[in-house]
């Protein structure tokens, strides 16, 4: 229908309006404005922090079939400048005739017709005022928001209140799409951009009103889809000619940001309104139609549910709503995920489901992740095969609807298996409960010839932990999670590192409170290791009875519990976990307990015994024997582990460690050979040692680690042939990281660490060293022992004449 609008357009077209709308059954409605009509609206403030809300006086502008189009008269937006500057006319201005009519054209026919396609595909436009035509009010709205920590204009180009049409009498109480005028009036420069972008929003406001006016709490995420789809109904893929803003710039925003939670509206920029997310929930829109046809955008529409639920239910109301989202979308959106990475290759694998058809002609525009670094996690190359622990610097942002994308190139087929260990932990294992519940797809390519080689779900275990294998010539990884309601911002480890490593255990009686025993734990696989989430699982065992005991994360990567025996007893101590690949590995340590009476008391540990005379301890004190070994003799002398591994050399048994205890101590012993040793912080002591009867007895009158040998800890290692530098492990790292380097002979070194901007803050050694096999440990924290923030730092090694730079990165 032809417009009649504008105040240069008075006389005969105005009398026509008058007398022609009745006729044809326009004008009923409670407004029944006429072009010059006024009226006090209030104007919505979409900033971050709102000002008060103000009144300002609206004129009637045009009146079509189906809309009234009021326009604010005077701008009241206060941090506006050159057109846009507060009090500045809007009329003539800012907004003019000609874009009027270009509007309405457009709205009410116009080769575009945006009402009728609009409700055509999303159905009947309500009406909650009895007002017959819809408000449209093009007015100056306050939209910022800060970022990067300066406001920034959000560029909020519609807008819809539910106050409007949710029957509370709210706000404005009438059905009104606001059109906002202010946006891009800074110089004079920018309005064409302004003229055109509104015309691509009008659609959007149209479809956000139809789904706010049907369902008031519906959720932004899905409504702003809605309207993104429906300025794809009636421009296409549309963009600016300056600027390219549109549906284009949205989804490429997207494209650049994988990782963004579907749910999640504002995520990423505010510029453009957080076009990123809106480009996102439009093709997750499309997608649907595409698959379940076009009538759910209907049914989505005009749903009384919100949410995902409400797609559930469009997709098939026959499944309880319980099931109905894990049922009818998380498969579909599995798909999608993959669909977004590579539908430019338009497959018609699996019918078809990994490609948008919207996006079906080769010459226009193409979506897809893959063109956006920034889009990836990580990208993997030839060089950082095999992985070793790899651990996201961010979780994944949201339980659900949201996902992870890594990039493999180079020679990951020489490497080709991977495994995946996602952050999860239930009772059974120490670690603090983590609720994951984790989704691994892999996709493999061929660029060459531009064909999908393979796309799989990995199969994981009941602790979300699995191996898969990559193929072609580029691959990737797509890590999600299906836990509403579960924990944000979880992690993962994507490994190559299939040596199983071991489990240290240090057992020994508490020096403070006698009757418990101290377990300490880690993993070691030439450094140690830490645990997976899962933690630790240590039981204690007696031919009777058996006990799950929960340990705690004690220093680094060492687990410790306080463990009361609670019975005298030969017990059985098993520590048994994870390691980060997810590789299962356990270790067992003997005990034995006794509580002293009047008699003589006898413990024996794998051959090895402490025989108690009676009277040597008051009745009622427990006395221990325990199996010990490396990390025993670590924590005893607050030496890395990896410094003692070399201090068992010459050991021919033990070792055990013992309470202070006046008492004898044996081991088996074939020959009078050797003697019986007690580790201090200086190394092994030599005690008066006797044999007899197949052992070799000492009499002992300290608590500690003894062992029975020859000479225990002096042989040797073999001195590396030159100087090398081993590098960080793992990097990046949390709790502790390993500094590896090898002297050809003996020589000062000097290991420093400094952070960005060049500031020592730490120096980890700077003495002489012998030829050897070197690691230091650094814990992440400064010469005060004040724990470091997350960010990069750099670790510097001078020694053997040079000097190696290795950047390192904590993460918390």
């Amino acid at each position: 229908m032809r417009i009649f609008a504008g105040p240069f357009r008075n006389g005969f077209t105005v009398i026509l309006t008058a007398f022609l709308l009745p006729v044809l059954g326009f004008g009923v409605a409670k407004a029944d404005f006429n072009v010059g009509d006024t009226i006090m609206l209030k104007v919505p403030d979409l900033a971050e922090f709102p000002d008060q809300i103000e009144e300002r006086q609206f004129t009637c502008r045009a009146v079509t079939e189906h809309a009234y189009w009021l326009v604010q008269d005077t701008i009241s937006v206060r941090e506006g400048t050159g057109p846009g500057a507060a009090d500045s006319l809007v009329w003539g201005n800012i907004f003019t005739q000609e874009e009027l009519d270009t509007l309405t054209m457009h709205f009410e026919g116009g080769g575009v017709d945006v009402y009728g396609t609009v409700s055509e595909y999303l159905g009947p436009v309500p009406d909650t005022d009895g007002d017959p035509r819809l408000w449209i009010v093009l007015a100056t709205m306050r939209d910022q928001y800060t970022y990067g920590g300066n406001p920034i204009d959000r560029k909020t180009m519609e807008y819809v209140n539910p106050a409007d049409v949710d029957g509370s009498g709210g706000f404005n109480n009438q059905d009104i799409i606001y059109i906002n005028v202010h946006t891009f009036t800074d110089n004079t420069s920018v309005l064409n951009i302004a003229k055109e972008y509104r015309r691509f929003c009008v659609p959007n406001g149209l479809g956000v009103f139809i789904r706010t006016a049907t369902k008031p709490d519906e959720d932004l995420w899905i409504t702003r889809g809605l309207g993104e789809v429906c300025q794809y109904l009636c421009y296409g893929v549309s963009a600016t000619t300056t600027g390219g803003f549109g549906v284009e710039y949205d989804i490429e925003q997207f494209a650049k940001s994988a990782f963004f939670e579907l749910m999640f509206w504002n995520n990423g920029t505010p510029n453009m309104d957080f076009g990123g997310t809106r480009g996102q929930a439009f093709l997750w829109l499309m997608y649907l139609a595409q698959l379940e046809g076009d009538g759910i955008i209907e049914t989505i529409a005009q749903s009384d549910t919100t949410d995902m639920l409400s797609i559930a239910r469009a997709i098939d109301p026959s499944v309880p709503d319980s099931t109905a989202i894990d049922t009818n979308v998380v498969p579909i959106y599995k798909d999608w995920l993959v669909c977004n990475l590579v539908s430019t290759y338009q497959s018609d694998m699996a019918g078809g489901v990994y490609r948008y058809d919207i996006f079906s002609d080769p010459t226009g525009y193409q979506f897809t992740h893959m063109d956006f670094f920034s889009a990836f996690e990580e990208h993997f190359e030839t060089g950082d095969y095999p992985l070793m622990n790899w651990i996201p610097g961010d979780g994944v942002a949201a339980p659900i609807w949201a996902a992870q994308y890594n990039e493999f190139d180079g020679d990951y087929p020489s490497y080709p298996t991977f495994y995946f260990n996602g952050a999860y932990a239930d009772a059974g294992g120490s670690g603090s409960p983590i609720d994951g519940k984790w989704v691994l797809l892999t996709v493999s390519l061929d660029t060459v010839d531009s064909t999908i080689v393979a796309i799989e779900e990995v199969t994981l275990n009941d602790l979300y932990n699995g191996s898969f294998e990559l193929q072609g010539d580029m691959a990737y990884t797509i890590v999600t999670n299906n836990n509403p309601g579960g924990t944000a911002g979880l992690q993962y480890i994507l490994s190559q590192n299939t040596d199983v490593p071991e489990v240290l255990m240090a057992v020994h009686q508490n020096s403070v409170n006698d009757q418990f025993l101290t377990v300490y734990t880690t993993l070691f696989d030439s450094i140690p290791e830490g645990f997976d989430w899962y933690g630790p699982i240590f039981t204690a065992t007696t031919p009777d009875s058996s006990a799950l005991v929960d340990m705690s994360a004690f220093y680094a990567t060492i687990w410790d519990a306080r463990f009361d025996a609670w019975e005298s007893a030969d017990y059985s101590l098993q520590v048994a976990g994870y390691d980060s690949a997810g590789f299962y590995t356990s270790e067992t340590k003997d005990v034995s307990v006794g509580y002293a009476s009047t008699d003589r008391m006898t413990l024996e540990v794998q051959g090895v015994t402490l025989d108690v005379p009676a009277g040597a301890v008051a009745p009622g004190t427990m006395v221990s024997l325990c199996e010990s070994g490396i990390l025993d003799m670590a924590v005893s002398t607050q030496a890395p582990v990896a410094e003692t591994v070399d201090m068992l050399t010459g050991v021919l048994a033990g070792p055990v460690s013992i309470p202070d205890v006046s008492a004898t101590l044996s081991f088996p012993a074939a020959t009078a050979d050797g003697s019986v040793y007690r580790y201090t912080t200086e190394g092994w002591v030599r005690m008066d040692s006797y044999h007899q009867g197949g052992m070799m007895c000492a009499p002992v009158h300290e608590g500690g680690i003894y062992v029975y040998g020859d000479s225990p800890g002096v042989s040797s290692p073999q001195v590396p042939a030159q100087f090398a530098f081993g590098g960080v492990y793992p990097n990046p790292f949390s709790a502790e990281a390993a500094i590896r380097f090898s002297l050809p002979s003996a020589g000062r070194v000097t290991v420093t660490i400094y952070d960005m901007s060049g500031r020592t803050v730490r120096t980890l050694t700077d003495t002489e060293m012998r030829g050897a096999e070197h690691t230091l440990m650094w814990d992440g924290r400064d010469e005060g022992g004040n724990l470091l923030g997350s960010g990069v730092y750099f670790c510097r090694l001078e020694a053997a004449g040079q000097t190696v730079t290795q950047k390192m990165l904590r993460i918390e």
